[in-house]
């Protein structure tokens, strides 16, 4: 054999789990955990009057609720809460989410109500099935 396919046969191998390694690191990388989903939530804090709200079909179908507030509008996306908060949340309702909590209370004509966002683990990380 010569010196030639003698170094294809070494460097093959090695170049497939090279790219098998950089793959599976990418991978680990870009993936969020559980943890990282609630923590962000948690330290989100914001509060306004509901002007819209919807289902963004362009954007994974992402949950949506537009806020008004005292600097202008914000877009608060509900995708991985499963407590169904966004069913319950009306236009005109007043939001209001504190930091260093999952609660958000929900005002609105004859009500005023606190309730907690959800997370199924299963759902946000795979890999703890």
């Amino acid at each position: 054999m010569n010196w030639y396919i003698r170094r294809q046969l070494i460097l093959a191998p090695i170049g497939i789990l090279a790219i098998l390694i950089f793959f599976r690191v990418l991978q680990k990388d870009s993936s969020i955990t559980y943890d990282e989903i609630v923590q962000h939530y948690r330290i989100e804090e914001y509060s306004g009057l509901v002007i819209d709200k919807y289902v963004d079909e362009d954007e994974h179908n992402y949950q949506k609720v537009i806020l008004q507030h005292e600097y202008g509008e914000r877009t608060i996306v509900f995708n991985h809460e499963t407590g169904s908060i966004f069913s319950f949340i009306e236009v005109n309702d007043s939001l209001i989410k504190e930091i260093d909590t999952l609660a958000i209370r929900i005002i609105r004509e004859n009500l005023d109500t606190l309730i907690t966002m959800k997370f199924d683990k299963w759902i946000t990380n795979p890999n703890t099935r």
